[in-house]
C-alpha cells in the first residue's frame, strides 16, 4: 500500500510517519478496548499482544527500529489509551479497576 519494499531499509521520514502512526492507532485501540470492557485488562491485553509481536519480530529478524518502536511506544500508548478512557469516562459502579 504504502509502496515501501518491506525487506530494504526505509527512509528516516517513513520511520517516523510508520512510529507516530502506530502509536496513535495503539492508543486508539486500548481506549476502544477500555470502552467495550468495564476493566483496563482488555487495555493491558491489547498492550501484551503489541509486545509479543514485537517480542517474536525481534527473536525472528533481530533488533530493528520496528519492534523496538512498538515495545517503547506502542505497548505503553495502549495501556494509556485504556487508562484515558477511564480517567475521562469512569464507570459508575465499577472504576477504573484491573
Amino acid at each position: 500500500m504504502t509502496g515501501v519494499d518491506p525487506h530494504a531499509p526505509a527512509s528516516l521520514g517513513f520511520e517516523i510517519f510508520s512510529i507516530v502512526y502506530g502509536i496513535i492507532f495503539a492508543m486508539l485501540a486500548g481506549y476502544i478496548g477500555a470502552t467495550i470492557s468495564p476493566k483496563l485488562l482488555v487495555s493491558l491485553t491489547i498492550a501484551v499482544i503489541i509486545a509479543a509481536g514485537a517480542v517474536f519480530s525481534i527473536a525472528a529478524t533481530g533488533l530493528n527500529w520496528s519492534p523496538l518502536a512498538a515495545l517503547i511506544g506502542m505497548v505503553p500508548a495502549a495501556f494509556i489509551g485504556g487508562w484515558l478512557r477511564m480517567r475521562h469516562h469512569p464507570l459508575n459502579d465499577q472504576g477504573a479497576t484491573l
